[in-house]
C-alpha cells in the first residue's frame, strides 16, 4: 500500500505544482468545509489539493471499513455501489482490505460502480472490467432489477446530498428488487455532520426495511481511538516533501514570491497539514438482512 500511495501522490503532486507555479492562490482558500461549505471540485486544482491533503488518510479509513465486510465469509462476492466516489479512493481501499486477508478472501470476486456528479481525475479501474463509473446524480441512478448490490457506501458524501435528491434515491431503493440477502450500509462521516448524516442514513435504512430487510443491532456513528494513523495501520504513509509543501503553501503564491509577504491576513489559511491522525475518522456501518 505504501508504494501505491507514493506513486499516486507523486502524480497528483507533480500536476498540482504545475498549476501552482506563477499563480495567485487566493481561490484555494475556498477549499474548506467550515459552515457546511462545499468546495468547487469542478476545478482541477481543487481536486488535487483535496487529494494531497486527504488521500492517504481516507484510503486507510476505507480499507478499515471494507475489512469489516471482507471478514464476512457469508458474502460470496462484494458488489459495491459507491455514492460520491470521487477519485475511487474507497475502491482502492477495498482492494487493500482484500489483500490484507491472505488466501481465504483473496479470491472474492468484486464488482464496483462509482457514481459522482463530477468526473474526478485520477480514477483508475486498475484493469478490472467490473469497475465502472457513472457521471450523474444519484437521483437518476438505475439499479438492475433484480440487483445484486450488497454494499452501499457513502464516502464522506452523505451530508452533501440535498433532501430532495436523497428522497428520490430512497424511492429508487423502494422500487428495486434486491437479490442479495445481506446488504451493508456504510457511511464515512464528516465529524461536524454526525447529526445530519445519521438522519439521512436512517432514511435509507427505513427504505430497506420497507422492502423486507431488518437489522439485529443498530450501530450508531463511531469514532476511532485518537492517535497516529501510522500506529493504527502500519501501511499508512505520507510523503514528507509533500507535507512540507502544503505546510508552506501560502509562500508558493506569486504574490508572496514577488513581495516576500502575503497579500491578505488570511493567506496563511492555505498552510495546512494533511491528515496524519485518526481524529477525523468517523463512520457508521450496519448489516441489513432479509429473512
Amino acid at each position: 500500500m505504501k508504494i501505491f500511495i507514493e506513486d499516486f501522490m507523486c502524480t497528483v503532486y507533480n500536476d498540482f505544482q504545475k498549476n501552482v507555479d506563477n499563480e495567485v492562490l487566493c481561490d484555494l482558500k475556498g477549499l474548506s468545509f467550515k459552515g457546511g461549505n462545499l468546495p468547487d471540485y469542478t476545478q482541477e486544482i481543487n481536486q488535487q489539493l483535496y487529494l494531497l491533503r486527504y488521500f492517504p488518510a481516507y484510503l486507510t479509513e476505507y480499507k478499515y471499513l471494507y475489512k469489516k465486510i471482507v471478514r464476512d465469509t457469508c458474502l460470496e462476492s462484494i458488489n459495491v455501489l459507491s455514492v460520491g466516489c470521487g477519485s475511487f479512493i474507497d475502491f482502492y481501499g477495498l482492494l487493500f482490505a482484500i489483500e490484507s486477508y491472505a488466501d481465504s478472501s483473496s479470491d472474492i470476486p468484486i464488482k464496483y460502480i462509482g457514481i459522482d456528479v463530477i468526473d474526478w481525475k485520477y480514477k483508475n479501474n486498475l484493469n478490472n472490467q467490473n469497475v465502472n463509473f457513472v457521471c450523474d446524480s444519484i437521483e437518476n441512478f438505475k439499479f438492475n432489477n433484480p440487483d445484486d448490490t450488497n454494499v452501499l457506501i457513502f464516502p464522506k458524501s452523505l451530508s452533501e446530498l440535498s433532501d430532495d435528491v436523497l428522497d428520490s434515491f430512497v424511492s429508487i431503493i423502494s422500487d428495486t428488487k434486491f437479490s442479495s440477502k445481506r446488504i451493508y450500509l456504510i457511511s464515512s462521516i464528516m465529524n461536524i455532520m454526525f447529526t445530519v448524516d445519521e438522519a439521512k442514513y436512517k432514511k435509507i435504512i427505513n427504505a430497506f426495511q420497507n422492502i423486507g430487510y431488518t437489522y439485529e443491532n443498530y450501530e450508531r456513528p463511531q469514532e476511532l481511538v485518537k492517535g497516529a494513523l501510522l500506529h493504527f495501520d502500519h501501511d499508512f504513509y505520507y510523503p514528507d516533501d509533500i507535507k512540507e509543501y502544503l505546510n508552506t503553501l501560502s509562500r508558493k503564491c506569486i504574490n508572496y514570491i514577488e513581495n516576500n509577504k502575503n497579500c491578505k491576513s488570511d493567506c496563511e489559511d492555505l498552510d495546512r497539514s494533511p491528515i496524519l491522525r485518526t481524529d477525523n475518522i468517523s463512520f457508521q456501518v450496519n448489516l441489513l438482512e432479509r429473512q
